[in-house]
């Protein structure tokens, strides 16, 4: 199975979104996403900045206060990396008809979170 690795699943979701709206696709998403065993710890500000939750928020009247939801935050977070399952779209076909594969196209089969996650 081969797939693109984002850090996150979160990365995973938004770097489809982003390649599909630059298609003028009518789905959200394109690609089937696979949780893998690999893992990332992102730091609470990048947790926080993946989940768009500010450290602070600004009234009406442009008063700034700590976000509670923010400081409830653990100091870091350990997840998953995700597997963005591609085709052979990916695949590089040669003018002699030799066919490769990018080096960030990778064989996720023995990473799977869940085994047979097909």
């Amino acid at each position: 199975m081969k797939a693109i690795i984002y850090n996150t699943e979160e990365d995973a979701k938004n770097a489809d979104w982003s390649s599909n709206t630059l298609t003028g696709s009518a789905t959200r998403y394109r690609y089937a996403r696979k949780l893998l065993t690999e893992t990332t710890t992102l730091t609470k500000a990048e947790y926080a900045a993946l989940y768009n939750i500010p450290a602070t928020l600004t009234d009406d009247e442009g008063v700034t206060t700590p976000n509670s939801t923010y400081q409830a935050l653990e100091d870091s977070y350990t997840l998953n990396k995700c597997g963005l399952v591609v085709g052979d779209e990916y695949d590089i076909t040669a003018e002699d008809g030799t066919t490769t594969v990018p080096a960030y196209v990778v064989d996720i089969s023995s990473m799977l979170l869940v085994a047979g996650g097909e």
